[in-house]
């Protein structure tokens, strides 16, 4: 097949942007065309994915190509798509990453064929609250790339120590607070590595002597590698990624504004194979299929 895959940025390591990386690689692997369009000025993320065979456009340069089937999330993208008919008569199938932000809410459009959602709470919100039939969401998990995340043994630190990868913002505020205040309390490490968002810098307000803090990497299995804990939001990437090193997670749950609804103390389930790239590719390679009938 020959498959489009959009989404709003492709340059860094946020969780929907590694999850098209990810996916696109994996597609690749079992033998399909894979393009990506995006914005990609400012990233890295695109070159490595072209390293791997996958092709990638920036939005100012959309390639005049016949596509079976788009991939994409984000409604300022799905919904130009949709009103400038652009690929007209290629069917979509949405990717949902989140049932709290707005822009991962679905575009219901009858050009939209099918609805992934990453976890189970976000089909949940898109049969409640936007009436999508049941039938028409499918639960498919984040995918992870095992052989790069695998690639370091764990050396297991000599102390508790938690890490929380994520961006910097409003989100995860209260999470990181939470923790940071924990890891005083109990005195254990706290490790956050993100991005700061330049509207939401507040980590010299919350920090103390047992908490610190590193900008995104691509080497993230490093942090993995050396903890015993980790930390994150809505049962994204993060939990996932610390699952195939055995390690329990503080799953907050946060409302639309950041606020912590729920946390719970996660141990990873005994079958992975949900979460790995090849399988996940496997998964939508076969609803491509049943959408292009």
């Amino acid at each position: 097949m020959k498959i489009l895959l959009t989404c709003l940025n492709f340059k860094r390591t946020t969780g929907s942007e590694l999850y098209f990386f990810d996916l696109s690689v994996a597609l690749r692997k079992t033998g399909h065309d894979v393009s990506i369009l995006s914005s990609l000025e400012g990233g890295f993320l695109y070159k490595r994915a072209q390293q791997r065979g996958v092709k990638c456009f920036d939005f100012s340069q959309a390639p005049a190509m016949d596509f079976d089937i788009i991939i994409g999330s984000h409604r300022s993208v799905l919904e130009p798509f949709i009103k400038n008919k652009l690929y007209a008569g290629v069917p979509i199938i949405s990717i949902n990453h989140s049932e709290i932000i707005q822009e991962e809410y679905p575009v219901v459009d009858v050009r939209v064929k099918h609805y992934v959602a990453i976890r189970d709470s976000i089909k949940r919100f898109l049969v409640d609250k936007y009436y999508i039939p049941e039938e028409d969401v499918s639960v498919i998990f984040n995918p992870i790339n095992t052989d790069k995340l695998l690639s370091v043994k764990p050396y297991p630190p000599k102390r508790k120590t938690v890490v929380f990868p994520g961006t910097i913002d409003y989100l995860r505020k209260a999470a990181f607070t939470s923790v940071c205040k924990k890891a005083l309390e109990e005195d254990f490490d706290f490790v956050m590595i993100g991005d700061k968002n330049p509207q939401d810098d507040y980590l010299p307000e919350i920090m103390n002597k047992n908490c610190k803090w590193y900008p995104s990497s691509w080497e993230i299995q490093r942090y993995y590698a050396h903890a015993t804990h980790t930390a994150g939001i809505q049962f994204g990437r993060t939990q996932i990624e610390g699952y195939f090193f055995g390690l329990p997670c503080y799953q907050f749950t946060v409302d639309k504004f950041g606020a912590i609804t729920a946390m719970e103390l996660v141990d990873p389930p005994k079958d992975l194979s949900k979460f790995e790239a090849k399988n996940v590719a496997k998964e939508i390679e076969q609803l491509c299929l049943k959408v292009l009938g």
